[in-house]
């Protein structure tokens, strides 16, 4: 059954699929289509100014078109010139086509504008006039008194003012049109070479959807018409809520479709009220800010801009301008700022009365300065001079002791980071036979002995298990060193190392790749058999294994982990909230799913299995975590890489097992349905106290599972029903 339907599924998907791509490819052809139109349009329009230009320049230069208005006639002549001219004609032999001008006309203009322009010398074709249009004119008293009319109205003529110009020449209006045509085809073919916009998927982060919004405006839905087309578009660019809201839409064939799905996406994720709210959530989250951070000052200051200039449109944000959502923003800021910003408010005070209280912008602009006066880079150097200062290591009676890290133990393990420690420059000595060649550790005589004896004989000698020198003992945890077997590279002496075959039991009991993080051991339940079972009660992800009839119930929760590098890329999976824990620590595969690497670290590791375990892992910073609906984020403090955190998938709360319990139904719609492709990638410890710290508690009767939730979100602890347990098998893996 389940075969059938998932082949059912997928041939809708391939369905869709191929409809999907030939839309793509139509849209493809058309989009090419229409700019190949463009570009055929913007050619044919520029070879027409081209032509109509040239015809322009081929017309001026016609000799035919020769200005008089540039020469003028001597005024005493003029008369006698024309008599004379008209003379001529009318006794023209006709053995003689031109008769030249027995004179040259001479322009009344300035030299230097004259220079540039042609003179006309006598015998100038271009004056030359033919007889048979003479003969035509044949009556010399009208021609007389046509040119005669005409020479006496010529006036001299101003140079500047016979310059062509732009509001006065037909052809320098057609330029600049063309030339406005040839810069707005120059214009849109740079906007084409432009890199198209990426749009990235949507998660409904209510801050990041007005970004989302406008891209996917810009990308998709003004270069798509047909409704269906852009469900689809949704459908590809949205996730989580929001995906699940438009998936109804497709089977809707209507026009209106588009605008409705959008519309109801505008109301549950871009509402002001939405944003607003999701503002105020991320400023009551952030994390305070060190004395010494100016990095993280400047990041402050930077959301802080981004809230003011949200406050312009969104009006639920006029909170932020009260005194009582100042203060919440004041702790934020390091300790030496509060005063700083006293003075500022009672300098306010001071010039618009006592009842006033600065706003919301001048809180910004206070930050915004304190915070580039910290990241100029001679108080940087000076802060990272002193933590240089500060991390040197102490140095007592001529020996170099590291610092010692915070040490925080539980009933159930202690977690202790290592240091590198510098080895001892003392000379080798062997306290069994003398020798200087070589040292305890490695005397082969002394490694014949049986392991009670040479446990005997160090303790004799008054060395230390761990490093064999004198002055302190490993019980104490007064040794720093780090010991290494020769034989199986586990961190013990290799004159201490035990064989299987000498002693099976302990070699049992000892399981180098399980550190667990048992929580408290109690007293199990008497069966209905004579014999005493005991159970471990684990929060460390420990389980009694051939339980059939029983499953217990441990607090994990989905979340969505991010980094500082990437904030906007996160990563869902499983969280482990451990309050016996006195760490957190990650899986290296959620380390490379994030993109982040650490610092090798060393841990030292004690829990009910074994006790000072050194293990090697990375150690790394900058991580933080959101519930599942991102309404709330922590930042983590640092965390400890290990290969796996052992958990079954039984213990994972479901709505199925709150269903089944009166009390516990009013949280199965806050669980997530069980995902099997997600992992316990992260175990929270009690150094984040704001991801523990319950909220609220539903407790039920004295053996009922009970509900607890956080600010990472609902789980439900506790044994789902009690059946009388046949096995004393546990186990608990490491972190």
């Amino acid at each position: 059954m389940k075969t059938m339907t998932e082949l059912a599924r997928k041939e809708v998907e391939l369905k869709y699929a191929r409809i999907e791509a030939e839309k793509k490819l139509e849209m493809e052809r058309k989009r090419w289509e229409v700019e190949e139109l463009q570009q055929l349009r913007s050619y044919e329009s520029a070879k027409a100014v081209a032509d109509a230009v040239f015809k322009l320049e081929e017309k001026e230069k016609s000799p035919d078109l020769l200005d008089l208005r540039q020469f003028e006639i001597p005024d005493d002549t003029k008369e006698e010139r024309t008599r004379d001219y008209i003379s001529s004609l009318s006794t023209a032999s006709s053995e003689c086509n031109f008769i030249p001008l027995p004179y040259s006309f001479q322009p009344v203009v300035k030299d230097e504008y004259a220079s540039s322009q042609q003179r006309v010398q006598p015998g100038d074709k271009r004056l030359q006039i033919n007889p048979e249009q003479g003969a035509k004119n044949s009556d010399p008293k009208k021609l007389e008194e046509k040119i005669v009319t005409h020479a006496s109205s010529i006036t001299p003529v101003n140079p500047q003012d016979s310059r062509p110009t732009s509001s006065d020449s037909p052809q320098a209006t057609d330029e600049a049109h063309h030339q406005g045509i040839a810069e707005a085809i120059a214009e849109g073919m740079e906007a084409a070479r432009l890199p198209t916009p990426q749009l990235k998927v949507s998660s409904g982060d209510p801050l990041d959807w007005p970004t989302w919004k406008a891209a996917f405006e810009s990308v998709i839905e003004k270069r798509t018409v047909n409704s269906n087309e852009k469900i689809l578009y949704l459908l590809q660019f949205l996730s989580g809520p929001p995906k699940k809201i438009v998936e109804g839409y497709q089977f809707v064939q209507t026009q209106d479709a588009y605008r409705e799905a959008k519309g109801t996406l505008e109301r549950r994720f871009g509402h002001p009220a939405v944003v607003a709210e999701a503002f105020r959530k991320r400023l009551e989250n952030w994390p305070r800010i060190s004395p010494r951070d100016g990095i993280a000052l400047r990041d402050f200051a930077d959301f802080l801009k981004t809230c003011e200039l949200a406050m312009r449109s969104i009006e639920d944000l006029e909170t932020l301008n009260k005194q009582h959502g100042n203060k919440q923003l004041v702790k934020v800021l390091p300790s030496w700022a509060h005063p700083k910003w006293g003075v500022r408010v009672r300098d306010y005070q001071l010039k618009n009365g006592d009842s006033k209280f600065p706003p919301f912008s001048e809180f910004v602009r206070f930050v915004t300065e304190i915070a580039e006066v910290q990241c100029l880079p001679v108080l940087s150097s000076l802060a990272t001079n002193e933590s240089v200062k500060e991390s040197k290591p102490r140095i007592y009676k001529g020996r170099v002791r590291p610092r010692r890290n915070g040490e925080v133990s539980t009933l159930a393990a202690r977690v202790k980071e290592k240091q590198a420690i510098p080895k001892d420059e003392k000379k080798v000595y062997c306290h069994w036979c003398g020798s200087t060649s070589h040292g305890l550790d490695l005397c082969q005589e002394f490694m014949k002995k049986p392991r009670k004896e040479i446990t005997q004989f160090i303790i004799r000698k008054g060395l230390c298990l761990k490093c064999l020198t004198h002055g302190h003992i490993s019980k104490e945890n007064k040794c720093e060193s780090v010991p290494s077997c020769a034989k199986c590279n586990q961190p013990h002496l290799t004159c201490l190392h035990m064989d299987k075959k000498n002693n099976t039991d302990e070699a049992e009991r000892y399981n180098p790749e399980a550190a667990a993080k048992c929580s408290q051991a109690s007293s199990a339940e008497s069966s209905h058999t004579s014999e005493d079972h005991v159970t471990v009660k684990c929060t460390g992800i420990c389980s009694v294994e051939g339980q059939q009839d029983g499953q217990d119930q441990s607090l994990i929760v989905p979340v969505w982990v991010s980094s500082s590098a990437k904030p906007e890329e996160s990563v869902l999976t499983y969280a482990l909230i451990d309050s016996q824990s006195n760490a957190t620590f990650i899986t290296e595969q959620l380390i490379k799913s994030l993109m982040v690497d650490g610092v090798k670290s060393h841990l030292q590791l004690s829990t009910m299995h074994k006790e000072d375990e050194i293990i090697q892992c990375k150690k790394v910073q900058g991580l933080a975590v959101a519930d599942l609906k991102k309404q709330v984020s922590i930042p983590l403090p640092k965390v400890y890489t290990r290969n796996a955190i052992p958990y079954k998938p039984s213990q994972i709360p479901k709505p199925e097992v709150a269903l089944q319990w009166d009390h516990l139904n009013c949280i199965a719609q806050e669980l997530m349905p069980y995902r099997g492709d997600l992992e316990v990638g992260l175990l929270i410890g009690t150094n984040c106290p704001k991801a523990i710290k319950p909220r609220q508690v539903i407790p039920g009767a004295d053996n009922d599972p009970y509900g607890i939730k956080t600010d990472l979100g609902w789980g439900i602890v506790g044994r789902e029903h009690f059946l009388p347990l046949r096995t004393v098998d546990s186990h608990c893996g490491e972190p």
